[in-house]
């Protein structure tokens, strides 16, 4: 099996199902390397860790579910995969620039055409 195969099956399998608790390990048995060489040639062809990924992922579907639905931020990071609040709140923080509340209170501000109180 091939390095653009392994890169390929392993990001197609992160996208698959973001819901998962992947562990590098999981993913590697699962593209057929070893969890160090899966996490160098992830990162030298994609620029992050498949976990730093998988995170990145996680946070754009949250983002959309938080602006698309009237889901609240405890279902939307549950359906993503983050059983704890705390954590996708940080990790949302840290990709987007604000909270989860923050970039739902933005959105809903630019839909409406007014502005929110912060």
């Amino acid at each position: 099996m091939g390095v653009h195969y392994s890169r390929v099956a392993s990001l197609a399998t992160l996208a698959s199902d973001i819901s998962v608790n992947w562990t590098l390990d999981v993913l590697a048995a699962r593209v057929h390397l070893s969890a160090k060489q899966l996490s160098r040639v992830f990162t030298d062809t994609y620029g992050k860790t498949p976990l730093a990924y998988l995170t990145m992922l996680r946070v754009e579907e949250m983002a959309h579910l938080l602006r698309e639905t009237g889901l609240t931020i405890d279902a939307a990071a549950r359906k993503v995969g983050w059983a704890s609040r705390s954590r996708a709140n940080d990790a949302f923080q840290e990709c987007v620039g604000m909270t989860p509340s923050d970039y739902r209170r933005m959105h809903l501000a630019r839909g409406s055409g007014t502005t929110v109180p912060g």
